[in-house]
Parts: C-alpha cells; structure tokens; sequence
C-alpha cells in the first residue's frame, strides 16, 4: 500500500465493476466480467434488467430535478446516461450569471 490510499485489487470482483460489465462499460476487469457471465449463466435477463434499472435512475433524476424542482447537491445539467458524470453548471434561476 503507498500513502493512504489503499490499492486496487482486480483479481478480486466487485459488485460496482460486474453491474459496469453488465452495462457494456469498461471500466471492470477479467474477475468481474466472470463473475458477471456466472450470473448471467444462471439469471440470463441480468442485462436487460440491469439496463432498464439505470434508464429508470436516469428518468427519477430528470424529473426530480426538472419536473419537481429538486436540485442535486451539485446543480449538474443531466445531459448524461451516467448520472455520476454529470457536468455541473450554475442553473440561471439559482445563480445571476451561469457559465458558458
């Protein structure tokens, strides 16, 4: 281990890294991608699922944000499938001036 920060183990899988294989990221590794086809080998609608589950995240944020008037913490513009990558911007209704 260097510093503080612990190190990253990929032979060991990770639940945040099979539900990235499942949704076609690459952000995994080969223990994750085995893990994720064993569970496909036995539940094979994991994907489909898995997929309807983040377009139903996304569709909760856009309409909690727009349609009810919740802002997340960051004020981000949802322009993403990836709620966790949003770009943040200053929303013109909160701030006087928002950034280009």
């Amino acid at each position: 281990m260097t510093g503080n920060s612990p190190e990253l183990d990929t032979t060991v899988p990770h639940s945040a890294r099979v539900w990235n294989y499942w949704l076609g990221g690459t952000d995994n590794y080969p223990a994750d991608q085995l893990v994720g086809d064993q569970v496909m080998a036995m539940f094979p609608d994991i994907i489909r699922l898995a997929r309807a589950d983040r377009a139903f995240l996304g569709r909760a944020v856009k309409y909690l944000v727009a349609g009810a008037g919740i802002l997340p913490l960051s004020a981000a513009r949802l322009d993403s499938d990836r709620p966790g990558t949003c770009k943040p911007r200053c929303l013109p209704h909160i701030c006087k001036a928002a950034p280009a």
